[in-house]
């Protein structure tokens, strides 16, 4: 997921050539972004698929990344932890040597940090949906908690 959001986030679009975007309410405050990329990849073998995005703010100072992999291929419909693997990712002073990580939505971040993300359309150029959760927990103290309650989507696929 790391290496995916890395590259995703140096080769973004700009909305006004993709009309895609990532807004989510953090802290009970509404937040837009509009560089974001995502893939849908089916694993090796056929027996698993995978969803990635990446989204960044302006000047690359915090970014998002979401992931859902599941068995079989990857449609529409809505993901929990009860029946994908998810994770969602929030990085805070991205690019410098004090950034915070924080994680989430069913894994890692404890089951208390349940994520449910809906798929409403899969097309060879984008991925939507919505998602709606609780809070993401930093990585290095489990006491400082990130809400991220809810938010929606509209992703360009590179594949």
């Amino acid at each position: 997921m790391l290496t995916l959001c890395v590259v995703l986030l140096s080769s973004c679009k700009k909305d006004s050539e993709t009309g895609s975007y990532i807004k989510f309410k953090m802290d009970g405050n509404w937040v837009t972004w509009k560089d974001v990329l995502g893939e849908v990849v089916p694993e090796p073998g056929g027996t698993q698929s995978d969803f990635d995005f990446s989204a960044h703010s302006v000047g690359v100072t915090e970014a998002f990344a979401l992931g859902i992999q599941v068995n079989g291929n990857f449609s529409t419909g809505t993901y929990t932890p009860d029946n994908s693997f998810l994770s969602l990712d929030y990085t805070k002073n991205a690019n410098t040597p004090n950034f915070t990580s924080y994680t989430g939505g069913g894994i890692m971040g404890g089951s208390d940090t349940r994520y449910e993300i809906t798929i409403t359309s899969i097309t060879d150029k984008t991925v939507k949906g919505h998602f709606t959760g609780s809070y993401l927990r930093n990585i290095s103290d489990n006491n400082d908690l990130l809400k991220i309650t809810e938010g929606e989507f509209v992703v360009p696929r590179v594949r």
